[in-house]
């Protein structure tokens, strides 16, 4: 996994980051949610891979 890899959750209904920008309108550019989610990252090849398989 990379966790430097930055994930724009923006608009995806995660409350984290939709609720900002609900509330605090023009200034939301300038907060930055502290609390950590396991959607802030990406979700491993490995798993993405098992469940395309499995879909299919």
């Amino acid at each position: 996994m990379d966790f430097n890899q930055i994930i724009n959750r923006n608009n995806t209904g995660s409350v984290k980051w939709d609720f900002i920008e609900r509330h605090f309108g023009d200034g939301a550019g300038k907060l930055l949610p502290m609390w950590v989610s396991d959607f802030d990252f990406a979700c491993p090849p490995e798993v993405q891979a098992a469940l395309h398989q499995r879909i299919e």
